[in-house]
Parts: structure tokens; C-alpha cells; sequence
């Protein structure tokens, strides 16, 4: 549950690193994950939502101090295939922001952010390198 639901791996002994990568999909599985884990380094929390129609995903997480470095992989939202009546898939580049700044254009970080300290399109994600901290990421569809 913890790795593939809310999407919590430690990356180091004690949680001093971690990755957040939810996989989620608007049809299949819940549209809403949330959980609290007591860790060694403190309590680390993720939650995560899809839209209705999957065109836009939250990804919530909050870090401890104990936490040093961590990868949050925010999904891309997601597309109607083309043909089919109700098929999704994940759109081909994400605009993201956190807290209501954009962070993420469709191709690069932008701007100065506090506790984002790189970023990159993982495929069908976006991944933040961050410190610890509270993130409040969306991505929605980017038109190319």
C-alpha cells in the first residue's frame, strides 16, 4: 500500500531520503490516496488526487527535518484516447506548479522556489528533487 497507493520509498537507511511517485489513473483504482508514516526521521505525509475527468493531479507532501533529500514524481494528467469512449492516457508533457506558482513550463524549471532544487520529465511524470518541507503540487495538460 505504502509504495504503490500513497507512493512512499525510503531512498536511505532511516528515511533521510525518499521518493514519492504515486501511480495513479482516472479509471482505474481510487481517486484519492492519503496516509501518515511515522518514520525515524519524523512523520512524512503524501496525498494525492485525480480530477473527475483526469485532466488535472494534486500531489500533497510534507517532509520532516530528519529528511534530507527527497524525489517527488508528480504524474502527468491525463488525455482522452482518441477513438475510445471513455480510454485515458497520460498527457505528452505536464504544466506543474506548487503552492499556485508554476514551477514546471512543459520543458524546464522555472524560476527560484523554496526547497525545489532541480526538476526533470521522468516519461509520464515530472520529477522534484526538494529538501524538506510542505509541497502542494498540480499538473495540468500543457499544449504543445
Amino acid at each position: 500500500m505504502w509504495k504503490h497507493l500513497v507512493g512512499l520509498q525510503p531512498a536511505a537507511p532511516g528515511f533521510a531520503e525518499v521518493t514519492v511517485a504515486p501511480k495513479v489513473h482516472p479509471e482505474y483504482g481510487p481517486r484519492s490516496v492519503a496516509g501518515d508514516y511515522l518514520s525515524a526521521s519524523g512523520p512524512i505525509r503524501s496525498a494525492w488526487h485525480v480530477s473527475f475527468n483526469g485532466t488535472s493531479v494534486g500531489v500533497n507532501v510534507s517532509l520532516p527535518v530528519g529528511v534530507r533529500r527527497a524525489t517527488i514524481s508528480v504524474p502527468h494528467p491525463f488525455v482522452p484516447v482518441a477513438g475510445s469512449a471513455s480510454g485515458h492516457k497520460p498527457a505528452a508533457a505536464a504544466v506543474v506548479s506548487e503552492g499556485g506558482a508554476v514551477v514546471w513550463d512543459g520543458k524546464g524549471l522555472i524560476g527560484s522556489h523554496p526547497g525545489v532544487t532541480s526538476a526533470s520529465d521522468v516519461g509520464d511524470a515530472v520529477a522534484f528533487e526538494v529538501v524538506n518541507g510542505a509541497f502542494a503540487f498540480t499538473s495540468t495538460v500543457h499544449v504543445l
